[in-house]
């Protein structure tokens, strides 16, 4: 597709064996009590991770999605408010690192096999004091620290980067900072959302990767059918990534020269007595300081490599200790039984207590073996 910009990205990757799909979704609900049965149907389409802005949900409001977890940070039921939509299959933890910029954000970490990706979903209000703590260097910075990740969310920022046809000063300044970040906007210039009152369309739903996920889009979806006339549309990114480690090149071998001291100090004698005279002039040999400087040199060349052997090791030969390796199965276990089952189901709750015990369990016992190699 086309690119005017060498941050926005559309380009297919094809895919192998090895790698499986993440689907991301991004939508402006504009109420999630009064969109959960369109919520639902747009679950049903395979999304792994939904991120929903403007929920409109008081703290007090139970919500349940099934076979979905969702982590929320409303504001009220008149407006604002985020919350993330997290398939049962998925392993993730909710992290804080961005609550200090006071935004309406949910952050999570997730874990896809053997690789992290952050999940930073946000909605920024137009005409509000958060826009100064989101638009900022400080902000980006932060993100680039936790790459890879997605950055997704109602922005309320126009600009011609992401192919708007008016800019504002949210922007300008976004744009600014995700030309000097190193991140790419996923966009195939179709409009996100319908404004009822000019009957105009822009892109405001803006999905933003870190350049090491951006290569890995496999297709980029906005969904107009079966929702609203006006409004926000849902949009859809689906990546492939590798399932499988990376296998090492000869770089896990290296290799280990032993030198035998004794040795050297008998090499260096002996090559010493053969080459100099009683006077330290060498024998047969012009006495410059240019000729000793190369003929001492090349004798301590020569002890050297008499004195020295080559030893072949592969590196990350060690494994973490079995009591270790039992809590990994222990918590392995308790993981395939807790995705058997339902919140609603009686040992739900028992099953991932245990699961949340070993996981603490395993995350201490490997910070003491990582301080016990230090």
């Amino acid at each position: 597709m086309e690119t005017q910009n060498p941050r926005i990205k559309m380009e297919p990757t094809r895919m192998t064996n090895t790698s499986m799909n993440l689907s991301v979704g991004l939508w402006n609900c504009n109420s999630l009590n009064k969109q959960k049965k369109t919520i639902t149907n747009l679950l049903n389409t395979k999304i792994s991770i939904l991120c929903l802005n403007e929920t409109k949900l008081k703290a007090s409001s139970a919500v349940e999605f099934e076979h979905f977890e969702i982590i929320r940070k409303d504001r009220n039921a008149q407006g604002g408010g985020v919350a993330t939509l997290v398939h049962e299959s998925i392993e993730f933890e909710r992290i804080n690192c961005f609550d200090k910029f006071n935004l309406e954000l949910v952050a999570i970490k997730v874990k896809l096999k053997h690789q992290f990706i952050y999940i930073i979903n946000v909605y920024i209000p137009p005409r509000t004091k958060q826009t100064k703590n989101f638009l900022t260097e400080e902000f980006f910075t932060q993100l680039e620290s936790y790459s890879p990740y997605i950055l997704c969310g109602d922005f309320n920022s126009h600009s011609d980067l992401w192919y708007c046809s008016t800019s504002n000063s949210n922007g300008k300044l976004l744009a600014e900072l995700i030309l000097q970040s190193n991140a790419s906007i996923i966009n195939n210039k179709t409009t996100t959302h319908r404004c009822a009152k000019s009957n105009s369309e822009s892109i405001i739903d803006l999905t933003i990767m870190s350049s090491n996920l951006s290569d890995k889009v496999i297709s980029y979806q906005v969904i107009k059918s079966g929702f609203f006339m006006y409004g926000h549309f849902p949009v859809i990114t689906t990546l492939s990534l590798p399932t499988t480690r990376q296998t090492r090149t000869s770089s896990n071998i290296i290799k280990i020269k032993t030198t035998n001291w004794e040795t050297f100090k008998s090499a260096i004698e002996t090559k010493i007595n053969a080459t100099y005279n009683a006077d330290l002039t060498p024998k047969g040999a012009e006495d410059s300081l240019q000729s000793n400087y190369e003929l001492l040199r090349t004798i301590i060349i020569q002890a050297d490599n008499d004195a020295s052997s080559i030893a072949t090791r592969k590196i990350n030969q060690k494994t973490v200790p079995s009591h270790i390796l039992s809590i990994i199965q222990a918590r392995n276990s308790v993981f395939k039984i807790l995705k058997n089952l339902k919140r609603t189901d009686c040992f739900f709750s028992e099953t991932k207590t245990k699961f949340n015990q070993l996981s603490k369990a395993l995350k201490a016992e490997l910070k003491a073996y990582k301080e016990s190699l230090w």
